[in-house]
């Protein structure tokens, strides 16, 4: 691992960092506007980070409270905070592709996990994209094998090959919400 990596709460004067990381990161289809990445953040700061290495942004993370099957779509860009809820939804985890291999992505996943907010709830979930299921799962994360209907039809709108997952949090992890 780097040990120039620093992390920080992501504020809303880095969201040009997290389009610009976004574009190197993903294929077109999966960009997301400003629109959509404010809102997001918006819905839930506290659980939003973003990776620096001396000062320049590198990677970050994007999650959210949600209650059941009610996710944020690709590209959404008006999102309402859940009032209570029952898992943190991972919307996004991104480094740009000069940064690979530096163990940035697992430090922003441990520390999203550690964060107060974050372990309020007894599971995290993601849609993987990209072929990325294996990287979820060497932390922790499973392919659900029964997904909502709701969950169902979103998934289609993020493409081919997109997998629902989750992992549960251990109880020194989590807080009832």
């Amino acid at each position: 691992m780097d040990s120039n990596i620093t992390l920080k709460a992501i504020d809303s004067y880095d969201l040009s960092h997290i389009l610009r990381i976004q574009s190197f990161a993903y294929e077109p289809y999966y960009h997301e506007t400003f629109q959509s990445f404010y809102a997001k953040y918006m819905a839930s700061p506290s659980t939003c980070l973003l990776a620096q290495i001396d000062g320049q942004a590198v990677g970050y993370i994007v999650s959210l409270p949600v209650c059941g099957d009610h996710l944020p779509g690709l590209n959404a860009d008006n999102v309402v905070p859940a009032q209570t809820a029952d898992a943190l939804y991972l919307h996004d985890l991104a480094i740009h592709p000069e940064f690979h291999q530096r163990g940035i992505a697992a430090l922003l996943l441990q520390t999203l996990l550690e964060l107060p907010d974050a372990g309020k709830c007894s599971r995290v979930i993601l849609i993987a994209v990209q072929n990325s299921s294996a990287f979820w799962k060497k932390h922790g994360f499973r392919v659900l094998s029964e997904v909502p209907p709701k969950i169902l039809r979103k998934l289609d709108t993020y493409g081919n090959g997109a997998v629902f997952m989750e992992r549960k949090l251990t109880p020194a992890l989590k807080n009832k919400c």
